[in-house]
């Protein structure tokens, strides 16, 4: 599902290129590095999704499902778009998803640690100055 989500990020992306301008194109960049921030730095993990049917089939539209609407997706999209480079970010997407995944899965009580929340935070906050950092000199119209 991992591998699937992000190549259809990366393939929203590619089909966005055609119409966006060049400093638009920076300016979704940037959207999509606060938003991502924000997501991280405000909103709680979400508990463990919970499948009553025991269908694998059902599990897998729930991962999809989640995967889909999470920064790190958009953040693909966004890398996608910004570099005009999708299938890099699909690639780097689908590895950094699974890498994730597999983490998740071999040590999961790391993920609930104080530790982990606090990391969160702080990507959150570097993920906010970074889109800051970017999306500001494009709204003054200075070219970085």
């Amino acid at each position: 599902m991992a591998v699937a989500s992000s190549a259809l990020a990366a393939w929203l992306g590619g089909r966005m290129l055609a119409g966006m301008a060049p400093a638009a194109r920076g300016l979704f960049g940037a959207i999509a590095l606060l938003l991502a921030g924000g997501e991280m730095l405000l909103l709680a993990p979400k508990p463990a999704p919970q499948e009553p049917t025991h269908s694998l089939f059902a599990a897998g539209v729930v991962l999809l499902a989640l995967q889909l609407t999470d920064a790190a997706r958009f953040l693909i999209l966004a890398l996608a778009v910004g570099t005009a480079a999708p299938i890099p970010a699909a690639i780097g997407g689908a590895l950094g998803s699974m890498a994730a995944l597999a983490a998740g899965w071999a040590a999961p009580h790391l993920l609930a640690s104080t530790e982990a929340r606090w990391a969160r935070r702080v990507i959150g906050g570097v993920l906010l100055l970074v889109g800051l950092a970017v999306g500001v000199p494009n709204v003054i119209g200075i070219n970085v």
